[in-house]
């Protein structure tokens, strides 16, 4: 094969080093602007769900996420396309989902100069992302496409580390668009150099292991031994592992606390749903001790929660952020812990 030109090599690096970095399933809304990734993607053999319509396609990848646990790339082309996105990254934000939105662009010398298709894509989700990383235009230079295979790598780590949520990737790209043939010295040179690039491994984005703190499980203990009712709450979960949702259901079962799981928690699932209740309004009446994990409960758990005048709480997050705009106050009357846990 020929060798072809900068922007289908430059997007041939980008996407197959967002798949050695963990994206397994990319979802695309076809445009013009976004032809030189979406061939980059055809080419690299992944799982490729096409959806027209950009905020049904944002969300159909949220529900991969949900499923899979593994963070899932949205593509789409420049202009208002990019903006259909925000009511899914802003449900990923809250969820804490690893949601990546590939969004190309026009180069800088179409922009403020009512080019069509053209808008200010810069930090578009703004405080809604997690993360924001701009590719800038095709360059041919050695150290320009290192730096492209870093940063892609480091947008994945983003999505998932510290913590979980949507990053906003944005590519530049110039005209022709289509992965034409370039036969020139420079070329050649390009095409070695991206060849000997993709031969070696992906830039290693390692996050630390987070694991709880000693004082934190000190008190989540204390607050277990002193309850006469115990009563644990889950809310929901993206995909939950078979060995932590064991843990959880096994410390409920010594302390001979009712295991009450929403629907959208994986603790419905597998081998701890045997000790889940369904059906639990009765024992909400009067609880000693709450404990929620992961996540704060919603729909009409939430409001009986809130209602709880006895009862001491004990909230296991995996980070300090309230997981609401809503300050995290207690109602009267009742003391409240939040720990710091690993998920």
């Amino acid at each position: 094969m020929p060798p072809r030109n900068l922007l289908a090599r430059w997007t041939e690096l980008f996407v197959h080093t967002l798949i050695e970095s963990g994206v397994a399933r990319f979802v695309v809304s076809p445009g013009s602007r976004s032809t030189p990734l979406v061939l980059a993607l055809a080419g690299a053999g992944i799982e490729l769900t096409v959806v027209r319509d950009e905020r049904a396609a944002a969300f159909f990848a949220l529900g991969m996420v949900r499923v899979t646990g593994r963070p899932v790339a949205v593509v789409c082309t420049s202009g208002t396309a990019p903006g259909h996105y925000l009511p899914a990254v802003m449900e990923a934000r809250a969820s804490r989902l690893p949601l990546l939105m590939i969004t190309a662009d026009r180069p800088g010398e179409l922009h403020g100069m009512a080019a069509p298709q053209t808008a200010a894509q810069d930090h578009l989700f703004g405080a809604h992302a997690v993360g924001y990383f701009d590719l800038g235009t095709p360059d041919p230079a050695p150290a320009a496409l290192a730096g492209l295979r870093r940063v892609a790598a480091q947008a994945v780590l983003r999505s998932t580390y510290p913590e979980a949520g949507p990053v906003q990737v944005n590519l530049r790209a110039r005209k022709p668009l289509e992965p034409g043939p370039d036969e020139s010295p420079e070329g050649s040179a390009l095409d070695a150099t991206v060849a000997a690039l993709l031969a070696r491994p992906c830039p290693a984005a390692i996050a630390p292991a987070m694991a709880p703190h000693p004082s934190a499980v000190a008190a989540l203990d204390a607050a277990l031994a002193k309850s006469a009712r115990p009563l644990f709450v889950c809310g929901p979960t993206v995909h939950l592992d078979p060995a932590r949702a064991a843990e959880i259901a096994g410390l409920a079962e010594r302390v001979g606390a009712p295991l009450l799981a929403e629907a959208g928690s994986q603790l419905r699932f597998g081998a701890a749903a045997r000790g889940v209740l369904d059906g639990y309004d009765v024992v909400l009446r009067s609880p000693g001790a709450v404990t929620v994990a992961p996540s704060r409960p919603i729909g009409t758990t939430a409001s009986t929660f809130a209602t709880f005048d006895k009862a001491s709480c004990t909230l296991l997050k995996s980070s300090m952020r309230p997981m609401s705009s809503a300050p995290m106050k207690p109602p009267p009357n009742r003391a409240s812990w939040s720990l710091p846990l690993a998920e």
